[in-house]
């Protein structure tokens, strides 16, 4: 899914959480 370049950190970090978000369900 993470198919673009991550300009810092947080981004990616932000980008981990939702993804795993949306992939557990939509939880939290």
């Amino acid at each position: 899914m993470i198919d673009k370049t991550i300009p810092t950190a947080a981004e990616a970090v932000s980008d981990i959480g939702d993804g795993s978000s949306l992939a557990v369900g939509g939880v939290g």
